[in-house]
């Protein structure tokens, strides 16, 4: 572990949760740059950031973006229709002389994930980079601890006091908060050497816990016993073609009945001990986020 900053100019594509919040990270460590990426007319910018909008339709456009703020490591954060913006990023970033881009994950274990799915437009970025050479990390954190998932009414029912899964409700899932993941990466990015990032995995994990616990977290969140009602995966399968974009969520819950939200085999406590990290509990986020 270096003890001075590995790398000092960040670009953050996109200013979402995760990318303004990473941002914000990169900039509370002393000695650091850090350029957001956006369309225009967005307004989490952190303060100390400088906005740069860019039309990702024109590559010319984004080498000089980021020639000018002399970028070392290009962080994607960008999501949905966005995920396809990733691969002229890349080759722009390649040929700005960029040391190492960050694809858009922080998810479950999208390259191992069946196909076609969901993630598809995730792994074509990650295998772009694979093929033209470019030294990537990529993060996996498994499920937000701190997205509420009472806007999923389906999932979780606070009035009905049920959780409804998909599978046996025993797979282990990792859990981390979006803020304790910022700062994971921002330390990691500034921290680690350049051999420990290129070309490389790193799973991020404050707790794990099953389903049928996280259950318990609930009632005491809520006081009151919580169901776990499990719906048949092969039933789920069956349905999820015809149900779109409004199967997203039914698939996540497959991914992790397969095991693809732990992260546990891709965990560097070496990069950062979870000791000087100090992550926020699952029981003390739901306590925190949820309404």
């Amino acid at each position: 572990m270096s003890t001075s900053l590995t790398y000092t100019s960040f670009v953050v594509a996109g200013a979402g949760s995760i990318g303004s919040l990473t941002a914000s990270e990169l900039l509370a460590i002393p000695g650091t740059r850090v350029t957001v990426l956006t369309r225009g007319g967005n307004t989490k910018i952190p303060a100390g950031a400088t906005e740069r909008i860019v039309d990702y339709g024109k590559p010319e456009e984004l080498v000089k973006a980021l020639k000018d703020v002399g970028a070392e490591v290009v962080i994607s954060t960008l999501s949905g229709p966005g995920f396809a913006s990733q691969i002229p990023l890349a080759d722009a970033a390649l040929e700005a002389g960029v040391k190492l881009f960050v694809p858009s994950e922080f998810g479950s274990i999208s390259h191992e994930a069946p196909s076609p799915g969901p993630f598809d437009a995730k792994n074509a970025a990650s295998k772009h980079l694979k093929a033209i050479g470019f030294p990537y990390t990529i993060f996996y954190i498994g499920v937000f601890a701190d997205l509420p998932f009472t806007i999923f009414p389906s999932v979780l029912d606070v009035e009905k006091h049920t959780l409804t899964v998909a599978g046996t409700g025993n797979v282990k899932v990792s859990f981390t908060t979006r803020p304790d993941i910022a700062r994971y990466v921002a330390h990691v990015l500034t921290h680690s050497t350049p051999s420990a990032l290129s070309n490389t995995i790193i799973g991020i994990e404050a707790e794990k816990l099953t389903w049928r616990e996280l259950a318990k977290i609930y009632e005491k969140k809520y006081n009151a016993p919580f169901e776990v009602k499990l719906r048949d995966v092969e039933q789920v399968q069956k349905e999820l073609p015809a149900k779109g974009h409004a199967g997203f969520v039914d698939y996540i819950q497959l991914i992790v009945e397969r095991g693809l939200a732990d992260v546990e085999k891709y965990k560097k406590p070496e990069l950062y001990a979870y000791e000087e990290w100090k992550p926020m509990s699952v029981e003390a986020a739901v306590q925190k986020y949820y309404p």
